[in-house]
């Protein structure tokens, strides 16, 4: 049982390590297009 668990919360947090890096690189491509909409307007 608790080696069950272990192993289904080692797969959860890996997914969220990945999901979390996915977010970090979605969250920077939008600044970056959103800056350079910016400097396209000025």
């Amino acid at each position: 049982m608790t080696k069950t668990f272990r192993r289904s919360y080692q797969s959860f947090s890996f997914l969220f390590v990945l999901n979390w890096d996915f977010l970090l690189f979605f969250g920077a491509t939008a600044l970056a297009i959103g800056g350079w909409a910016v400097v396209v307007s000025m």
